[in-house]
């Protein structure tokens, strides 16, 4: 979600707004008019996000309401509410951390609310691939940070690691961590803070993990470990040793701190399955009991089972 702001201090801007919002479309009156020169200020460089506000400059739809205006991009160390409130903007475009500034009595005003859906956007290198119809049948890896796969890589590794654990008769551990109220995190500080966030636990479960084992993105706030000869006990002591290091983590964020917990559920080749899919469901299982049980804990899939049971067993 993004705002679209300005300095409650300028009034005669919201003035020529509200006006040109009631306007009549290409009226005599507005295409005669000098324009009024108008800044607004983005929170990212050009990009498809603000594609409305392209499009309403080359078609015109701006100077037919007399307003002259340009848009500028993004650059490192200026916000957006402190170009509006400084003056170097007339509006700016912000996200939810504008509660903060209200909060702080910045004075500053939410003028529209809008909801958006990002697309997705493939991109390749070389000439390997010249159209999406090229893509058919082919496997596409989508990576969002260096250092995570995606879940298709997942898949194929898991299959293999099995496979391997199978025949040379060790046992292997599925781990599914999932950072606690991060959705809070994302809403109070802004979609900035929680990808900063985000990539610091993921260098955090890199950087404690064995040669063999792999990290992996699996949603929004979700990372999936695969501990190749691993015992179900072992995975629980790494685990443990995870949420201890993400309890203490703090990641600065401009001016602030941002904390959160994990909680973590843990599958084991063969005792709690033995193909993917089963190892996944049930280590996701034992994950959802995991934040039922009051959120930044460990659970084993045994564990889940019981759970399981004792909420469809009828009461004594």
């Amino acid at each position: 979600m993004t705002c679209v702001i300005f300095c409650i201090r300028n009034a005669l801007a919201l003035a020529v707004v509200l006006t040109a919002a009631v306007a009549a479309p290409g009226s005599a009156a507005a295409e005669t008019r000098a324009l009024k020169p108008l800044t607004l200020q983005l929170n990212w460089k050009h990009q498809f996000q603000f594609a409305g506000y392209y499009i309403a400059i080359e078609k015109g739809y701006y100077r037919r309401e007399g307003l002259d205006v340009r848009l500028v991009e993004a650059q490192e160390g200026r916000d957006p509410a402190d170009e509006v409130l400084s003056g170097n903007a007339e509006f700016g475009v912000a996200a939810s951390e504008l509660a903060l500034r209200k909060g702080r009595g910045d004075p500053l005003m939410v003028l529209a609310v809008i909801l958006q859906h990002s697309p997705l956007v493939l991109i390749a290198r070389g000439t390997a691939v010249q159209s999406l119809h090229e893509l058919l049948g082919k496997r596409v890896m989508l990576m969002r940070h260096e250092t995570e796969h995606n879940r298709r890589y997942l898949d194929d590794m898991l299959e293999r690691e099995l496979s391997r654990a199978r025949r040379h008769g060790y046992p292997l551990s599925m781990v599914l961590v999932d950072l606690d109220n991060f959705k809070t995190l994302n809403d109070t500080y802004g979609h900035q803070a929680g990808d900063a966030y985000l990539q610091a636990v993921a260098a955090l479960l890199s950087d404690g993990v064995r040669a063999g084992d792999m990290v992996c993105r699996w949603g929004g706030e979700e990372f999936a470990l695969v501990l190749p000869n691993m015992s179900l006990k072992d995975a629980q002591q790494r685990t443990e040793s995870w949420l201890a290091k993400v309890r203490a983590l703090r990641v600065q964020f401009g001016e602030f701190e941002l904390k959160t917990t994990l909680s973590a559920g843990i599958a084991a080749y063969p005792d709690n399955g033995r193909a993917p899919t089963d190892l996944i469901k049930v280590a996701d299982d034992a994950l959802y009991e995991a934040k039922h049980a009051g959120r930044d804990c460990v659970r084993l899939a045994a564990e889940a089972s019981r759970a399981s049971v004792a909420q469809v067993a009828p009461r004594a």
